[in-house]
């Protein structure tokens, strides 16, 4: 999806996937660290938090370009 997003529509999807995964990973050991386990709570907010990072550093990325 990621190869797919940065040949239609250029860099900065990749730059901003690679951005949004990298601030998904320390959210979801952020989340994981407060609540002491996954469980199905931590885990959606995981889900959804990560989705806006991504969202938002593709959206950052690509009025940066």
């Amino acid at each position: 999806a990621v190869a797919a997003g940065t040949a239609l529509a250029g860099p900065q999807i990749a730059l901003g996937s690679v951005v949004g995964v990298a601030t998904g990973a320390v959210i979801a050991a952020w989340v994981l660290l407060r609540r002491g386990q996954l469980d199905g709570d931590g885990y959606g907010a995981v889900i959804e938090l990560v989705f806006v990072a991504m969202l938002s550093a593709i959206a950052v990325a690509g009025s940066l370009w």
